[in-house]
């Protein structure tokens, strides 16, 4: 087995968005078809839903092209965060790992915030996730009136709605920093789960979002439905979240809720 080829070139220099997809592809050559033993990582310090801390781990690549020997590997991530990250590649063959260049020869990516012209700075973007309690962007927030709200909880820091004194919205903020490397704080996570507790009842349309309704909001989905479900484990929490809309947890997510609504008798 031999590398050919690889995307990001290592060692490079690059720039990305956040909450845009990082891309690796690899390219290798084989002798004579490859066992099924064959494994394919990048190995990167991303932070992406996966790894909100932005530490060292293996992405797993899938098969996307064959051309007589060569056989190309890709996958695409969400940059959760605007930590600047290093990554490199590794191939398992054989019973051992194979990394593509030498020790501390990466590639490097310097990450800027989200752009202006991202999807969800196009218009209101939300998803129903359980009860009467969507997940979804500041514009959803900000057009509540049309998207039939009744109730929105708002968990960015920096961003707010403005209501006229006539506005019936039930309207509440908890306010979260941005950035899947920043911790969120266990008051804030039980402020906001008491809060939909009390308001998740028909006949009310809720909506829970930050900027994009991704990180903050997602963090706080999975929270309530941990924190409503005693029986469930914070891996089928997020997974249930996440089979609606995607959404990553901000670092120390699992911690936190484990410690502020601890499972009785049930490994997590």
């Amino acid at each position: 087995m031999q590398f050919v080829d690889f995307f990001p070139p290592v060692p490079s220099d690059s720039e990305q968005f956040m909450l845009q997809g990082m891309t690796y592809k690899v390219t290798l050559s084989f002798d004579k078809d490859p066992a099924s033993d064959v494994r394919v990582q990048s190995w990167t310090s991303q932070c992406d839903q996966d790894n909100p801390a932005g530490s060292w781990h293996g992405v797993d690549l899938i098969p996307i092209e064959r051309q007589g020997n060569l056989r190309t590997f890709g996958q695409t991530v969400l940059v959760t965060s605007v930590q600047d990250f290093d990554f490199t590649f590794r191939v398992f063959h054989d019973g051992q790992w194979r990394w593509s260049h030498a020790y501390e020869c990466n590639g490097h990516v310097v990450v800027f915030p989200p752009r202006d012209e991202d999807k969800w700075t196009q218009g209101p973007d939300f998803d129903l996730i359980t009860g009467d309690i969507h997940v979804g962007n500041f514009i959803a927030a900000c057009h509540w009136k049309e998207c039939g709200f009744t109730h929105v909880l708002n968990v960015a820091d920096t961003l707010d709605i403005v209501l006229a004194p006539d506005d019936r919205l039930v309207y509440h903020k908890v306010p979260m920093e941005d950035g899947s490397t920043v911790p969120i704080k266990a008051a804030s996570l039980i402020e906001a789960v008491d809060w939909l507790r009390q308001h998740n009842r028909a006949g009310n349309k809720i909506l829970l979002n930050c900027r994009a309704g991704i990180g903050r909001a997602g963090s706080t989905i999975v929270a309530f439905v941990f924190a409503e479900n005693p029986w469930m484990s914070y891996e089928e929490a997020r997974l249930t979240c996440y089979s609606k809309r995607f959404v990553y947890p901000h670092v120390g997510l699992e911690e936190t809720l484990l410690e502020v609504f601890p499972r009785a008798g049930r490994a997590n």
